[in-house]
């Protein structure tokens, strides 16, 4: 018996319709005509729980099924990727990525001061350009490990490096509404921030491509 069809006659056992199914496992009713129809397969969680409702175990649920076992951890992983854990970079050389990205996101942000602030302080900008540089260097170490969840979060992190464009042009904004002038030595460093950050995309695109 497929593991379907072993599931909708546990739930007609128990008097359940696939809406107060759905309600209790947290999920939505197509999920569970999904699984009811073989047309999906619920996660390694999804399976515990449904064990404990229909109070059986979770080999019981699985008996005949084993391929079907085998898809559920793969598609497990393939969800942790997609979603939850997209940014997990645990691991060795994944901490060159993490610092990396750290190093160049954050970087950009308090490289934004200034121009909300009105007044272009070395010692506030020294920093974030050395996280800069220290980001880029990081990022080009060979211990990384390119894999498909790396390359993921370079695809996330460039659009997060366009969505952060709109923070020095806010700023920017600001500045002329409650100053009613136009600063050209603070519009000269908003387009120096801009650039650093097409820069930063750039490169990232770049990593992206050479490693897809």
């Amino acid at each position: 018996m497929e593991l379907g069809e072993q599931l909708h006659k546990l739930r007609e056992q128990k008097n359940m319709s696939r809406e107060e199914l759905a309600q209790k496992m947290n999920v939505s009713r197509q999920a569970v005509y999904k699984w009811e129809n073989n047309k999906g397969y619920p996660d390694i969680d999804n399976l515990v729980k449904l064990s404990e409702l229909y109070e059986v175990s979770v080999d019981e649920l699985l008996k005949n099924s084993s391929s079907i076992y085998q898809k559920t951890y793969d598609s497990q992983d393939t969800s942790k990727q997609d979603g939850i854990t997209l940014f997990d970079f645990e691991g060795n050389g994944n901490s060159f990525f993490r610092y990396g990205i750290m190093c160049t996101i954050g970087s950009l942000g308090g490289l934004s001061i200034p121009i909300i602030k009105g007044e272009i302080n070395v010692s506030i900008v020294t920093p974030f350009i050395i996280a800069l540089l220290v980001g880029f260097f990081l990022l080009k170490s060979k211990k990384i490990k390119w894999d498909k969840l790396q390359l993921k979060n370079l695809k996330w992190i460039s659009r997060i490096i366009i969505g952060y464009l709109s923070v020095p042009l806010g700023f920017f904004s600001i500045r002329i509404i409650r100053e009613d002038t136009v600063d050209i030595m603070t519009l000269s460093y908003l387009v120096f921030v801009m650039c650093f950050a097409l820069v930063l995309y750039t490169y990232v695109r770049n990593l992206y491509i050479k490693h897809v």
